[in-house]
């Protein structure tokens, strides 16, 4: 680390709080060099808004801690592919 700010490099950040989707929100918004983005996250861990334009962004509509299990229901003619298992400590 060198030890330098982030404001010294021209870089600021400011937090806010948002009720996003009736969720409490936690959230940075970062800018700097003409470029930035605002990021937030429930307090379950879920982003619930990421985005850098007021047209390209995502965001949480809804949440349900008891999903349809119909949501997880592969379409009709869906191939199911078993992958490789991961690598061995």
């Amino acid at each position: 680390a060198l030890g330098l700010s982030s404001k010294s490099l021209g870089i600021t950040t400011t937090s806010s709080s948002a009720t996003i989707a009736g969720l409490a929100s936690t959230c940075i918004t970062v800018s700097g060099h003409g470029q930035g983005g605002k990021y937030c996250v429930t307090k379950q861990g879920l982003l619930s808004y990421s985005g850098a334009t007021p047209t390209s962004y995502f965001e949480l509509t809804s949440y349900t801690r008891s999903p349809s299990g119909r949501l997880f229901a592969l379409p009709a003619g869906a191939t199911m592919v078993t992958l490789p298992g991961g690598a061995t400590p």
